[in-house]
């Protein structure tokens, strides 16, 4: 109840805006199970839903057919890791798991992955590989939630270095945003690569839920 979503349906519109949706590849929104998948495919629709009442700029407004799954505009397509990479039916001496690899990048023209958690380190670098370089590459997650299956925590190993963010990224931020200051005691911005969001929207913090949560 962060936010997450909301953030990355505002993050998208403001990506669409510096181009033409039109002559974009499909945005890639994948998750590491199918049920996962389901819940970023509704979320994301009630994020847009919200944001078609909050947005006052008609021009970003227009840009929100462009994510809703319900338009025929929609250039968002959600699914699992596993099928965006195409396993392979059957495998051959040299030949990996997955038709999709660094010889045959995914088309898309931005690559987003929600709980990334989840994610073990074979299955996020067969993904690393397959994602041209050039193509904005999304993680989101909540690394003390649900951790991988197999071997390799990633999203943690990720997380953990607190990096602090330079002039530069910063005035780049605000920038890109439209925000004149970000301010220098902001607890989310913990690194020049990564933002955490602290604020529950879903409950108070002093709620029973808020506070057996913190216990």
């Amino acid at each position: 109840g962060t936010g997450k979503t909301t953030s990355l349906a505002r993050l998208l519109v403001l990506y669409l805006k510096h181009g033409d949706p039109a002559l974009m590849q499909p945005i890639l929104l994948l998750a590491p199970t199918g049920k996962a998948t389901a819940r970023l495919k509704a979320s994301l629709k009630k994020a847009i839903g919200r944001l078609r009442e909050d947005l006052e700029d008609r021009e970003l407004k227009e840009m929100l057919d462009y994510l809703d799954p319900e338009s025929e505009k929609c250039i968002v397509q959600t699914m699992t890791i596993h099928k965006a990479l195409s396993v392979r039916m059957s495998r051959r001496e040299g030949q990996g798991p997955f038709w999709h690899n660094r010889d045959n990048r995914l088309k898309a023209s931005v690559v987003v992955v929600d709980e990334v958690s989840m994610v073990d380190l074979a299955l996020m670098a067969r993904l690393c590989e397959s994602v041209p370089e050039n193509v904005p590459f999304i993680l989101v997650g909540d690394a003390e939630q649900l951790e991988s299956v197999e071997a390799g925590s990633v999203l943690p190993e990720i997380v953990k270095d607190l990096l602090k963010l330079s002039p530069e990224r910063q005035k780049l931020v605000c920038a890109r945003t439209g925000i004149r200051s970000l301010g220098t005691g902001d607890e989310n911005l913990v690194g020049a690569d990564h933002v955490r969001l602290t604020y529950n929207h879903r409950f108070k913090a002093d709620s029973i839920i808020g506070r057996m949560a913190a216990a």
